[in-house]
């Protein structure tokens, strides 16, 4: 989504230079795509494997994921 004022729940937040925040300047959230952590762990040194797993593997693991 383009940067602008989205509704959160019940709150108006901006999002604006790749992250989310409340009127009041608290951050919501972030913007970060997956495939752009992917990236981002490979360009830290990570290997391709390593970052693979920190971003599916990992996670679905702490959820309980077995699929």
């Amino acid at each position: 989504m383009p940067d602008g004022e989205y509704r959160l729940g019940r709150q108006l937040g901006t999002k604006n230079l790749g992250c989310v925040r409340l009127a009041d300047g608290t951050l919501v959230g972030s913007t970060l795509t997956l495939d752009q952590a992917f990236r981002n762990l490979v360009d830290m040194g990570l290997s391709l494997e390593d970052a693979s797993a920190r971003v599916s593997r990992n996670p679905a693991d702490y959820l309980g994921l077995k699929d």
